[in-house]
């Protein structure tokens, strides 16, 4: 399973894809630079919430599921309607929920019960892509070889998601190409 940075990083990128990335700053300060800390922050939190049911003992079970998804993406759009952008931001709260399912179902899981309950309520099966396109997250730390693997893990995620998040605001900002 993907780190909590590949988590952040996927889940930007895909409220960015839905919603739209904001503008590239040209200062430090100011409105633009507060409505990309804060459309890039809530994204991440968003990918970064199905792991909370680690502290309950339940992971990958319905938090990582299209049962959860539905409720974030519903709930988002319902609290967006005041503002005229309910299904929009509904929708990107979706996707960036989305994403940590996606990618935790192309990571690699070494716990029991493998895999996620990705299609949770219809059924309570486990689902593991097989692909194992994200390395297992080491834990082990006191292991003699915990550093090399989690810069292994981190390299690989940052090499995937990184151009994954600048392909995505290069992609929803035409006018700064130049």
């Amino acid at each position: 399973m993907p780190s909590p940075l590949g988590h952040a990083l996927g889940a930007v990128a895909a409220g960015w894809a839905v919603a739209g990335a904001p503008r590239w700053p040209r200062g430090v300060r100011g409105p633009a630079a507060a409505a990309a800390v804060q459309s890039a922050a809530g994204f991440a939190l968003l990918g970064l919430a199905p792991d909370l049911d680690l502290l309950l003992g339940t992971h990958s079970t319905y938090t990582h599921s299209v049962g959860a998804l539905a409720a974030v993406g519903l709930a988002a759009a319902a609290l967006g309607r005041r503002s005229g952008a309910g299904w929009r931001w509904g929708l990107a709260a979706a996707a960036a929920w989305a994403s940590h399912i996606l990618l935790d179902w192309l990571g690699t899981d070494g716990a029991a019960p493998v895999g996620i309950m990705a299609l949770w309520p219809f059924t309570s099966d486990f689902y593991l892509a097989g692909w194992h396109v994200f390395p297992l997250v080491e834990r082990r730390y006191w292991l003699p070889d915990f550093w090399t693997k989690t810069g292994t893990m981190l390299a690989r995620e940052l090499g995937i998601l990184v151009p994954t998040l600048a392909l995505v605001w290069w992609a929803r900002h035409p006018s700064q190409r130049k």
